[in-house]
């Protein structure tokens, strides 16, 4: 491991730990807003990087960052070197192309003070949307920004060191998932408290603004151990993924055998499990149920692709 770290600092009150890999188009903004927003806060920055070719290792050690670099590690395993390597008690974990806002740095105070009273809380906020105009990031990332959720994803995660090192950090077992095991490990042993707070207001500039990349993003979330039995099973969305992908094998079947009306009851199962899908995350919303619909079909098609992954380990 290459690191321009020192040594622990004791002053250091904020430790944000950023894993990345080639974010040349965002590490800077990133950085620059953190030290914006943390004038008067000792704080540092820990990117642990995971093998860039771009110059986002150069930008962040020209923002003053600590660069760690991990190549070998997984999500998990980099936010769990960003930990050791850092000297501050509260940890905030930033995804690479997340910005602070004006009213994260508003609501910040309120939210150390609280961790430093009670260390057993896990708190941030699902990150909010940078583009407006994107049919993605306006109808199905946007819509769900707000929901409580038992989770908070790692994008934008707040957890005291104490917490954080008496559950052994993120388990770097896992492919994805890391932050919803946390928090579900968390709250089973510590007792801990999950708190989304949407006046830790961030933004996030990654999220997908075409289907293809949205398919690759939830191909890769669906992942989680790579083990075919954690794929299948044993959540809601694994759940209706695996009915999505049983309807489509008993759809080529039927249509194989020119079983027409067999076909069409098939055809109007699936569509019924969109609308269902949709009704149930985003509420009865006429608009956002058609909308988000639509894009559950490529959101299962997405976790499908995972199970496929995982089953003949592409």
């Amino acid at each position: 491991m290459e690191s321009t770290a020192d040594s622990h600092d004791k002053n250091i009150a904020l430790s944000f730990i950023i894993p990345t890999m080639n974010e040349e188009e965002n590490i800077g903004r990133l950085i620059d807003s953190i030290h914006l927003h943390n004038k008067h806060i000792a704080h540092e920055v820990i990117v642990v990087d995971n093998g860039s070719t771009d110059r986002t290792r150069s930008i962040a050690e020209e923002k003053g960052a600590t660069v760690l670099f991990e190549p070998e590690l997984n999500i998990a395993g980099l936010r769990n070197a960003g930990a050791t390597n850092s000297s501050g008690t509260i940890y905030i974990f930033l995804d690479g192309d997340v910005e602070l806002t004006q009213e994260w740095s508003e609501e910040f105070p309120v939210t150390r003070k609280m961790l430093e009273e009670d260390r057993n809380i896990i708190t941030g906020s699902k990150c909010s949307i940078a583009n407006e105009e994107n049919f993605l990031e306006k109808y199905w990332f946007s819509s769900s920004q707000g929901e409580s959720g038992n989770y908070i994803n790692s994008g934008h995660l707040i957890i005291h060191k104490q917490l954080f090192d008496n559950i052994n950090g993120f388990n770097p077992d896992l492919v994805t998932g890391e932050d919803t095991d946390l928090s579900i490990r968390a709250k089973a042993t510590q007792n801990a408290r999950i708190i989304n707070n949407q006046k830790l207001k961030v933004l996030h500039h990654g999220y997908p603004n075409d289907l293809y990349t949205f398919v690759k993003r939830e191909a890769w979330h669906g992942t989680r151990t790579r083990k075919f039995f954690d794929v299948i099973c044993c959540s809601n969305v694994q759940f209706a993924t695996n009915i999505f992908l049983i309807l489509h094998l008993s759809l080529i079947f039927t249509a194989s055998m020119q079983l027409s009306l067999l076909s069409v009851v098939i055809l109007i199962s699936i569509v019924l499990l969109l609308l269902a899908s949709a009704l149930y995350k985003f509420g009865p919303k006429p608009k956002l149920v058609l909308s988000n619909s639509i894009i559950f079909y490529f959101y299962f098609l997405g976790r499908s692709i995972s199970i496929f992954k995982v089953l003949f380990k592409l």
